[in-house]
């Protein structure tokens, strides 16, 4: 079904997709560009990813204290 001139590199593309996009445990179906094409419609119907939550950082003014205060120990 690969055209001839795609065929060289198709099975690295399928590969990389299967990697990246049509992932067992969380499917990426918002991101699939054959999401129509898709045989599996189990997949199809997974919802886009949230957005995960920044992680509070610590200040650096913070980081020097912490520093000091393990440099005053030894």
């Amino acid at each position: 079904m690969v055209p001839d001139k795609w065929k060289r590199n198709a099975h690295h593309w399928l590969i990389l997709h299967g990697r990246y996009v049509c992932i067992a445990r969380k499917p990426r179906c918002e991101a699939c560009v054959v999401n129509d094409l898709c045989a599996y419609p189990a997949k199809t119907t997974v919802t886009p990813l949230a957005k995960a939550p920044a992680k509070p950082r610590r200040a650096a003014a913070k980081k020097r204290k912490v520093r000091a205060a393990r440099k005053a120990r030894r």
